[in-house]
């Protein structure tokens, strides 16, 4: 049975007056729609160019699909329900973000301590390179040079390594433990880096400060002078870093035939004055007969090859000392083995 319908009861005037408001109502509504459907293809159009961005290539094509594939009336749909589950993605990622970025402020205060070490090593290894009291024109000076402007102040310090690791993030490189320190060292020190120089032997000791990358200009009496003294550095150096003190000795080195390139009485002179000042036992070994150089030793030893009992084998054995034929042992010479705490037995 149809729906009663009430006659109208206004005259006609009033018929018109409301047909007129419905009808304009109506009209805005209308535009209202088009309008709203243009913004929607807009928007639309705009997600699906903002899913296929190259920016975003590495996101699952799953997620992606969903933007780009869709035709617009499932993507109006749906796009409340996806912009709620970006928006837990969202909140997941600045969550794993945070998580990152708190990992890297660690790693970052743990290089910053170790490259903090080395800066105090290398300006620890200036003071232990002075040389003794009793070498003339080098008297007292300081064999190894090290310069460089310390980061200023620990937050700059920081932020020179955050950077570095940004860096390293963005290659998408994996440095080992000892490269990542030193590009984090050479960092801390730019842009003006190291300076390091170094005395150049010569027989007359006169102080010549000179760039350690000309090293390799240097003859090579005086490569081995600067290469046993550089020695003598790091060996006090570690010996006092291990709590050994002052007084620690520095081991003992050996060189192979040395002479045979660097025989020069002077510098011969120079390596054991700055050795002994350091506690380093010097052992060189050689088939040079250059009595000269050989002279400047106080124990001098003939050594032998001596065939074993079997024949691939052979033995170096003590055949004379100081000319003398060699029977059974005739002396003693006595060294100091370090124990932890410093004490010598």
């Amino acid at each position: 049975m149809p729906e009663s319908v009430t006659a109208f009861a206004g005259d006609d005037a009033q018929a018109e007056s409301e047909t007129r408001t419905v009808l304009g109502a109506l009209a805005v509504a209308i535009e209202t729609a088009a309008s709203t459907g243009r913004q929607l293809d807009d928007a639309t159009q705009s997600v699906r160019r903002l899913a296929s961005e190259t920016r975003f290539s590495s996101i699952p094509d799953a997620i992606r699909d969903r933007f780009t594939g869709d035709d617009t009336k499932v993507l109006a749909e749906r796009a409340a329900a996806r912009a709620d589950e970006m928006r837990v993605r969202h909140t997941t990622i600045e969550g794993q973000l945070a998580d990152i970025g708190r990992d890297q402020r660690l790693v970052v205060r743990q290089i910053a301590a170790l490259v903090q070490t080395v800066l105090a090593n290398l300006e620890s290894a200036n003071r232990h390179s002075k040389l003794p009291g009793t070498l003339g024109g080098w008297a007292n000076e300081q064999f190894l040079r090290i310069r460089f402007f310390r980061p200023s102040s620990e937050e700059d310090l920081h932020a020179r390594i955050d950077a570095v690791v940004d860096r390293i993030v963005a290659e998408k490189s994996k440095p080992e433990g000892l490269a990542l320190v030193k590009r984090c060292v050479h960092e801390a020190v730019a842009p003006r880096g190291f300076t390091v120089k170094v005395l150049k032997p010569n027989s007359d000791l006169a102080v010549e400060p000179v760039d350690v990358t000309r090293l390799g200009k240097f003859s090579g009496g005086e490569k081995l002078t600067v290469c046993v003294a550089l020695y003598c550095t790091l060996a006090r150096l570690r010996a006092v870093n291990r709590g050994r003190g002052k007084g620690a000795l520095g081991g003992t080195l050996v060189l192979d035939n040395p002479l045979g390139t660097a025989s020069h009485v002077a510098l011969l002179r120079l390596q054991r004055d700055v050795a002994a000042a350091h506690g380093v036992q010097l052992v060189y070994t050689t088939g040079v007969e250059d009595l000269g150089a050989v002279g400047q030793f106080p124990n001098v030893l003939r050594m032998r090859n001596a065939p074993g009992a079997l024949r691939t084998r052979r033995y170096v054995v003590l055949e004379e000392r100081f000319g003398s034929a060699f029977e059974g042992i005739s002396g003693v010479r006595v060294t100091h083995d370090e124990s932890m705490n410093g004490a010598a037995s």
